[in-house]
């Protein structure tokens, strides 16, 4: 009689083969990841702009997105409210929330809203509110609100953020004067 199935050896070598490749994938797959956390977060600043845009036309109201806003004494990574005295700060019992990011899976992602020179040239960041949080808000016509204070004759070029993986490689989300968003 043949009896079917796989010995103690086959089962051992095949076993000990998986564990090998395990071993060399590991290595491999660490340094991919911070990579994709990096996509990943670029993916979820782009998605939360745009909300923040797309909102501010559907409710044809001033809508904020500040970073590292306190609500009831916790940290965000962002708030996104309803800015109804247009002083871009977020005010309990007047002011509307209508998302709340927290670090969680980007924890390890450095954002940098102060802005950066690029070739020579000033690429600004956010610009601070009056709690010296850095923000941007869109008009109801889906137009953001300059992010610095610009001298007489200067005009607004757009901002980004900019955000950093634990491996140094970098990302933007950029902001154009008329209001679109792009991953760079």
């Amino acid at each position: 009689m043949k009896n079917k199935g796989f010995t103690l050896m086959e089962m051992i070598v095949t076993v000990g083969i998986l564990a090998i490749l395990a071993l060399i994938a590991i290595p491999g797959f660490t340094k991919w990841m911070p990579n994709i956390k990096l996509r990943s977060a670029l993916q979820d600043m782009y998605s939360s702009i745009l909300f923040t845009r797309t909102t501010a036309i559907k409710k044809n109201s001033q809508i904020c997105l500040v970073f590292n806003q306190p609500i009831m004494g916790t940290s965000s990574l962002f708030t996104i409210f309803k800015d109804k005295n247009r002083n871009f700060t977020y005010e309990s019992g007047l002011d509307e929330i209508l998302a709340v990011r927290s670090y969680g899976d980007f924890d390890d992602i450095t954002y940098n809203y102060a802005g950066e020179i690029v070739d020579g040239v000033i690429v600004p960041g956010f610009f601070k509110n009056n709690q010296g949080l850095f923000a941007i808000a869109y008009r109801g016509n889906g137009f953001p609100f300059p992010p610095l204070p610009l001298p007489f004759g200067e005009e607004f070029v757009g901002c980004n953020v900019i955000l950093i993986n634990k491996n140094g490689k970098i990302g933007r989300v950029y902001l154009s004067v008329t209001g679109s968003i792009m991953i760079k």
